[in-house]
C-alpha cells in the first residue's frame, strides 16, 4: 500500500513538473508574465495601476480579453486587502475564451448602465467575484423615470451560447446577477 501512494506523489510531481505551476495570488506571480497558458490581466493595465477599485480598467481589460484566450485576474494573498479591478459596462469576451480569477480578486462595476460583461459562445467564467456596487450607482440612477425596472444598472453576466460558469459569485448588483439569450 506504501508503494502505491508513493508512486502517486512521484506521478503528480511529474505532472506539475511537466504541465508548470499556474500561480492565482499577486504575491506568487508579479511580473504579469504568462503563466500556465493564462495571460495576467496586469500586463494590460498601465503603469501605477492600482487595485482598490477606484479606477476604470474596462479598456485595458478590454485589450487583454481581444488579444488573448486565456485571461487571469490574479487576487491577493490577503482577503483583508483583495486586487479589486474597476470597470465600467461594455466587456465582451470573445468566443471559446477562458477566463480565471485568482483568490481576492474581485470585478468591481463602477457606475454605468448596461451589461457589465458578456461572454461569448463557450467562454468559460471561473472563480469571479463580481461586486455590483449598487450603492455607489444612487447618483446616476436618482433621475430616473420610476417604473418597476427603476433602480437597476443591468446585468453583471450575460451568457450566450454553451458558456460554462464555475464557483462565480455576484453581490450587491441592482439588476440582474446572470442573464442567458442564444440558441444553445
Amino acid at each position: 500500500m506504501k508503494g502505491s501512494h508513493l508512486s502517486a506523489r512521484i506521478t503528480l510531481t511529474i505532472l506539475a513538473a511537466a504541465f508548470g505551476f499556474c500561480p492565482l495570488t499577486a504575491s506568487a506571480e508579479k511580473t504579469g508574465a504568462k503563466r500556465g497558458g493564462y495571460v495576467d490581466v496586469r500586463t494590460y493595465l498601465p503603469q501605477g495601476y492600482v487595485t482598490d477599485g477606484t479606477v476604470d480598467y474596462k479598456e485595458h481589460i478590454q485589450k487583454c480579453f481581444d488579444r488573448n484566450t486565456h485571461v487571469l485576474f490574479p487576487g491577493s494573498d490577503d482577503p483583508a486587502r483583495p486586487m479589486i479591478y474597476g470597470v465600467t459596462t461594455g466587456l465582451n469576451s470573445k468566443p471559446m475564451r477562458r477566463i480565471r480569477f485568482g483568490p481576492n480578486a474581485i470585478l468591481k462595476r463602477l457606475p454605468s448602465l448596461g451589461v457589465l460583461l458578456v461572454l461569448g459562445p463557450g467562454t468559460h467564467l471561473v472563480g469571479a467575484v463580481i461586486d455590483g456596487n449598487k450603492y455607489g450607482h444612487w447618483p446616476l440612477l436618482k433621475d430616473r423615470e420610476v417604473k418597476q425596472y427603476a433602480y437597476t444598472t443591468g446585468t453583471a453576466v450575460t451568457l450566450t451560447d454553451q458558456n460554462m460558469i464555475r464557483d462565480c459569485f455576484v453581490y450587491h448588483n441592482a439588476g440582474i446577477a446572470f442573464g442567458a439569450w442564444g440558441g444553445g
